[in-house]
């Protein structure tokens, strides 16, 4: 699956309480759009149980626009340029509604695409340590 995304940011949501990176095709949110989150008040680095497989509480979610939602499940996030692989467990996938490796074009600043980076890895790279993601290439 391929799409253009022309819209990405991070944030951190203070009203939700929780440390938000999404990109949509639409440059006002609309088509697809993808949001990764954590818990904003997590403490960092995680230090709960390693063996533990309560995802919903230890880890980050993804949520599509549409409203599927799977907790963990990313298994590599590659950027070369501006051109990210996301590779997901073929069971989140499935629950998405998505490919395995979703092919992303970022038509956004590189401002944008530094701000989604950065907040992207911050919230993948806390929780369940058997769900935190390969990263490769970012800035």
């Amino acid at each position: 699956m391929k799409i253009t995304a022309q819209s990405a940011d991070g944030l951190a949501d203070q009203e939700y309480q929780v440390l938000e990176a999404g990109f949509a095709e639409g440059p006002d949110g609309s088509g697809l759009a993808v949001i990764f989150q954590r818990d904003l008040l997590a403490e960092g680095p995680w230090n709960g149980d390693r063996e533990t497989d309560d995802y919903f509480n230890n880890s980050y979610c993804v949520t599509l626009g549409s409203g599927e939602t799977v907790y963990g499940g990313l298994e590599q996030v590659a950027f070369l340029g501006k051109r990210a692989t996301f590779d997901f467990a073929e069971s989140m996938a499935g629950i998405l509604g998505i490919e395995p490796q979703f092919i992303v074009d970022f038509e956004v600043s590189d401002q944008e695409l530094q701000l989604f980076q950065e907040t992207l890895k911050k919230i993948v790279t806390w929780g369940v340590p058997s769900q935190v993601p390969q990263l490769n290439g970012f800035s």
